[in-house]
C-alpha cells in the first residue's frame, strides 16, 4: 500500500472509532448468527468461518457497535494467519440467564502475553506493515464497541498458538 492509501486507511479507521456508539444508540432485537453470518458472507475472507455452541439467541442492543467489534475480530483472525486453510471459531454459549459469552478464536499467529493489555490501545501494532497490513486500531475499536454494549472483552493468546477473544455480554443492553 502507498503512503496516500495508508493515510485514507487510518483516517477511515479513525472515523470508524470515533463513531462507535453513535450510530445506533437505539435497541434493536437481532439473531447474532444470522448477522454474524450474513457478515462473513459479506467479506468474501478467504477461509471458513464456523459458528458453533448452543446459547445463540436473540440479542437486544445497538447492531452496528456488536457488527463492528466481531467483524474486526474476524477479520484480524484471517488476516495474522499464515496458514493455508485458514479457519476462525465463533462459538456462544449461555453464562447464565441474562449474559452469554461469545468467543473468536483463530489458529494465526498469536499474540504474546506481555503484549494482551496493550494490543486494545489505538494505534499498537506488534507485527511490521510489511508483515500485515493494518492501522493499529483495529482492536482499539473491539474494545470500545464491547464497552459499548455493556460486555466484557478477554484475550487468551500465545506467541504461534492462535488467538481467542472472549466477549462477555448482556443479553439485553441496560443503558
Amino acid at each position: 500500500m502507498n503512503a496516500t492509501g495508508e493515510c485514507e486507511a487510518l483516517i477511515e479507521a479513525v472515523l470508524a472509532l470515533s463513531r462507535v456508539g453513535r450510530r445506533d444508540i437505539e435497541n434493536e432485537v437481532f439473531d447474532p448468527r444470522e448477522l454474524l453470518e450474513n457478515l462473513s458472507r459479506s467479506l468474501a475472507l478467504e477461509g471458513e468461518v464456523r459458528f458453533v455452541g448452543e446459547g445463540w439467541t436473540d440479542f437486544d442492543m445497538p447492531t452496528s457497535a456488536f457488527r463492528q467489534a466481531f467483524q474486526n475480530l474476524i477479520t484480524n483472525g484471517f488476516k495474522f494467519n499464515d496458514l493455508p486453510e485458514k479457519i476462525v471459531t465463533v462459538e456462544c454459549r449461555r453464562r447464565d440467564e441474562t449474559h452469554v459469552e461469545m468467543s473468536v478464536t483463530d489458529e494465526g499467529i498469536g499474540i504474546e502475553p506481555a503484549y494482551h493489555g496493550k494490543i486494545f490501545e489505538v494505534f499498537q501494532r506488534l507485527n511490521p506493515r510489511e508483515n500485515y497490513e493494518g492501522t493499529g486500531i483495529g482492536l482499539a475499536i473491539v474494545k470500545k464497541a464491547v464497552d459499548f454494549l455493556n460486555g466484557e472483552l478477554t484475550l487468551e493468546s500465545e506467541l504461534g498458538k492462535g488467538s481467542r477473544f472472549i466477549v462477555v455480554l448482556p443479553i439485553e443492553r441496560t443503558s
